[in-house]
């Protein structure tokens, strides 16, 4: 990858970041119901915000998240998306149809299906 290239993942990772930086002020909250209403909030305005932007983005490179080819941030995202899926307990791809068929696309490369497969 050339400088642009690099700068375009790391906007993306940069926006991940911000994200997960998100995730992390929800769960330092020491009072409970505060916590409750961070989370509310994180599944019906923050996930719903960020995941737009991925998905947009996705549809505008080619199916991928920078530089219209794969990359190590579309690994990294999809393993964090699933994640959140597991955190949220709710289905997040299937609502964002560009970052569905990004995982799809990503989980059908025989070594990472290989590996998903046996985990």
């Amino acid at each position: 990858a050339n400088a642009w290239e690099n700068m375009q993942i790391d906007i993306i990772s940069g926006t991940i970041k911000d994200l997960a930086a998100e995730m992390a002020a929800m769960f330092r909250e020491q009072n409970p119901d505060l916590q409750a209403e961070k989370l509310k909030v994180f599944k019906e305005k923050t996930i719903p915000f960020y995941f737009s932007i991925f998905d947009d983005t996705v549809k505008n490179n080619n199916g991928y998240l920078a530089n219209g080819k794969l990359s190590w941030v579309d690994l990294w995202f999809l393993g964090y998306a699933e994640t959140l899926e597991g955190f949220l307990n709710e289905p997040l791809f299937d609502k964002y149809t560009n970052i569905k068929a990004l995982k799809d696309k990503v989980y059908a490369i025989p070594n990472i299906k290989k590996w998903i497969d046996k985990r």
